[in-house]
């Protein structure tokens, strides 16, 4: 209200709101930090005592979108900044992940499916990939969870394979969003032993007579010859026998080398002399002769042992 010298008199009103409070700001349909394996739609609401202006930024993977209907995989983060007439400004943020594919688990070396492996100190790996941090449920080795170690996106048998024979391999895995995720079951023979070879034909004396042969065999009759040699050069073993040539009397080598599914290698090398052959009855006589020269030798050294004995009693009888 207000007058003037000549009495003239005016009066004025004026409504104002006093807003030291910032506005308050709700993000919908989403939680913070939670992880979703659905499409979430966002909703955005803003309350003061006078308008405000909201500003909201989505950000998927640190890319901003537009999309406030969040379906696709990654990692999202909402920005939301509002401010009144008064100044008073705030902001809210929440994060989250949407992950529908889940977990998924695959083995590191696939080309050993179903197949023959000789590696030493084996430790078998999977590797996985997920938004979510991920909890193993059980490595299991031949339906029997067994000691394992994660390094960064990997997890890897604890301790390497000692036994050989059948091995059955799977992984199970699971994320915060309830996701599990299970490997494709893995099959393979594991064998670090080398083949087995028997030689026969070859006399304890390292020695054969020329015409007799010499018999080769693999104790698995799944594993193979590589090679079979006689003195550096390459010959073949038909049905595992080994003929010695015409005129190769005197000292031979030979080298086998043999193989098994796993790429276990043996390699067995024989030194021996061929001999002119003996006829049976010859040799057998042979051996009676010195038999009986032997025995007559003995004989003779009794007789003059015990001789000398007796021409000493007489002697001292005298």
């Amino acid at each position: 209200k207000a007058s003037d010298d000549a009495g003239n008199q005016k009066t004025e009103s004026a409504e104002f709101i006093i807003d030291d409070q910032p506005p308050r700001i709700e993000i919908q349909g989403v939680k913070d930090d939670y992880s979703y394996k659905k499409t979430v739609e966002l909703k955005v609401t803003a309350e003061d005592l006078s308008s405000c202006k909201v500003r909201k930024k989505v950000y998927r993977n640190g890319k901003e979108i537009k999309q406030t209907t969040l379906s696709e995989d990654g990692y999202y983060k909402i920005l939301v900044t509002a401010i009144d007439e008064a100044g008073n400004q705030v902001r809210a943020e929440k994060s989250l992940t949407i992950n529908k594919k889940g977990i998924r688990v695959h083995f590191l070396e696939p080309e050993i499916q179903d197949k023959t492996i000789n590696r030493k100190d084996y430790c078998p790996s999977f590797q996985y990939e997920s938004l979510d941090p991920v909890q193993v449920m059980g490595f299991l080795v031949n339906g029997q969870s067994k000691d394992y170690r994660m390094e960064k996106d990997r997890i890897r048998l604890e301790k390497p394979l000692k036994e050989n024979g059948k091995y059955k391999l799977q992984l199970i895995l699971c994320d915060a969003s309830g996701n599990y995720g299970v490997s494709k079951e893995i099959h393979f023979f594991y064998d670090t032993k080398a083949p087995k070879l028997k030689i026969k034909g070859i006399r304890k004396d390292q020695t054969i007579s020329y015409g007799e042969e010499i018999q080769i065999a693999i104790e698995n009759e799944k594993d193979f010859f590589i090679s079979v040699m006689l003195d550096e050069e390459n010959m073949e073993a038909e049905e595992n026998k080994i003929s010695i040539p015409s005129g190769n009397l005197g000292k031979h080598h030979l080298t086998i080398i043999a193989s098994d599914a796993a790429g276990n290698i043996t390699e067995q090398k024989r030194m021996f002399t061929v001999e002119k052959a003996v006829p049976e009855v010859i040799r057998n006589a042979a051996w009676h002769m010195e038999t009986k020269a032997f025995c007559f030798l003995v004989i003779v050294v009794i007789c003059i042992f015990k001789g000398r004995r007796i021409i000493k009693n007489w002697v001292t009888r005298l």
